[in-house]
């Protein structure tokens, strides 16, 4: 299912015309009492095949951002399981954002780019910034450039945003060859910062949305979480319907469901779970709630689902507390799905941690990710 919500902003943008006026970086941030403090944000990141007979796919990462002066900031990116994958540090020079210096960490290791031209994005009508950076990777050496080539007003649930469109390319610079290029749109909220992007690339498109933000502080005891694994379960906390699931290995080798090949989901993929969810669900159970109701729980290598927690967000990826009759209506539905594909690591069965999020608005599922 396409991210309904993205797809509508973006329909809406290309009909947009360019802005008058400009208005301040700034606004597009959060405030400083906030940002001084830093604060990091959830995003997933959704796949979607252009062959229909391929299943879509998503990712989690985190990206913190903190304030170090008026006019600098560092943001640092983390995958799903809280390891650091790549830094930035950041310069505000009016209503311009230059990028000093980046970092990435790839199998454990540090690159450091050498930045060409250091001018990321502009609030300033009529400007077309260019980002170029070079690194080498694996013996080959590589040229990254990001050209903004529009930018201007959206809407997002009523309010104003902004839109960036870029035009992206990977370089192999011994060939002088185009390793990928694609064409993005960026959307911005007031007091909150970057809040999603679209691209199309080779075999699918790509989406990413942000989904919740939380305190720096807040973010760093989520990941400092000792021995057990971040997405831990503890079973004494199950909405219930447990009596007879049990994992099939130790609490330590839960893999994730994206860790495998095939990917653990239910058995008779997404299509098929959305019909059944549909014939299954009551809206009326749903009440007047709006917000997104995040389910996780654990699939297990005999292709069995349990140990189900529920999580609740409003639309400002704030958490909140969905009424007991709309997640127990929504759990009874998940639970009726008796048959799962477990994650297959080197053509082993693992059990996996899994999550399926709803969008509720208006007495209506929205979307259904991933």
């Amino acid at each position: 299912m396409r991210n309904i919500l993205l797809l509508a902003s973006i329909l809406f943008l290309l009909a947009c015309h360019k802005e008058e006026n400009p208005e301040s970086l700034s606004a597009y941030f959060p405030p400083d009492h906030i940002f001084e403090k830093g604060y990091a944000v959830k995003y997933y990141s959704l796949f979607e095949p252009d062959n229909p007979d391929q299943e879509s796919a998503i990712r989690i990462s985190y990206v913190t951002y903190q304030k170090s002066d008026a006019s600098h900031f560092s943001s640092h990116v983390y995958n799903a399981g809280f390891e650091l994958t790549g830094s930035k540090y950041y310069r505000f020079e009016g209503d311009n954002l230059y990028l000093d210096s980046s970092f990435y960490y790839p199998n454990e290791d540090t690159l450091k780019v050498e930045i060409i031209a250091a001018h990321s994005k502009s609030w300033q009508p009529g400007l077309q910034p260019i980002y170029i950076e070079s690194y080498q990777y694996q013996n080959e050496a590589y040229r990254y450039e990001v050209k903004q080539v529009e930018m201007g007003d959206t809407s997002i649930a009523g309010e104003k945003a902004k839109y960036f469109v870029l035009e992206r390319s990977y370089r192999n610079v011994k060939t002088d060859s185009v390793v990928s290029s694609n064409r993005a749109i960026e959307i911005y909220r007031p007091n909150i910062g970057f809040w999603s992007s679209y691209e199309s690339s080779e075999g699918g498109s790509y989406s990413g949305e942000l989904i919740e933000q939380m305190p720096l502080d807040t973010f760093l005891l989520r990941a400092d979480h000792g021995e057990k694994r971040v997405a831990y379960i503890d079973p004494a906390e199950s909405l219930g319907g447990d009596a007879n699931f049990k994992i099939c290995s130790s609490e330590q080798n839960i893999a994730d469901y994206y860790n495998g090949d095939p990917d653990a989901g239910f058995l008779y993929g997404k299509k098929k779970m959305l019909s059944i969810i549909k014939q299954q669900l009551q809206a009326e159970k749903l009440g007047s709630e709006d917000g997104m109701l995040t389910y996780r729980f654990v699939i297990s290598c005999e292709g069995k689902a349990g140990r189900f927690i529920a999580q609740g967000y409003d639309f400002d990826y704030q958490a909140k507390d969905f009424k007991a009759p709309t997640v127990n209506h929504l759990l009874d539905i998940l639970l009726s799905l008796k048959t799962w594909q477990p994650c297959v690591i080197r053509g082993e069965n693992r059990d996996s941690y899994a999550y399926l999020t709803f969008k509720i608005k208006d007495n209506e599922i929205i979307d259904i990710l991933p």
